[in-house]
């Protein structure tokens, strides 16, 4: 019985791991990413801009010099690089950002009173 309920656990996550950054059926407000934030942003519009941030050639050693000092390194570059953003208006990955977006325009401008 354990070893079913692992394997079934093993094929959701797996499952859960192909879908592309999309709100999740039932989960409201809950998203998932390709793969991970980094990696979903190396392979995104924003890759070059990322690359010559990071002084990097290639998405792997990319994607490493993001992982380090994650917060500390994505503030900086948006501190030097937000007008860059707008390439990423028609990505999933900012998906999650138009529903909070939403959900916080609904409360300030309630479309139901």
């Amino acid at each position: 019985m354990k070893n079913r309920i692992k394997k079934s656990m093993a094929l959701l996550l797996a499952v859960i791991m192909l879908i592309t950054t999309a709100p999740l059926a039932g989960f409201d407000g809950l998203f998932v990413s390709k793969v991970d934030l980094e990696t979903d942003l190396a392979n995104s519009p924003l890759k070059n801009t990322l690359l010559t941030h990071y002084n990097k050639r290639a998405v792997n050693t990319l994607i490493k010099a993001m992982q380090t000092k994650k917060a500390e390194n994505m503030m900086h570059f948006l501190s030097q690089n937000h007008n860059s953003l707008s390439c990423l208006s028609g990505d999933n990955i900012v998906l999650p950002l138009n529903d909070l977006k939403s959900k916080v325009e609904e409360r300030i401008h309630p479309t139901n009173d």
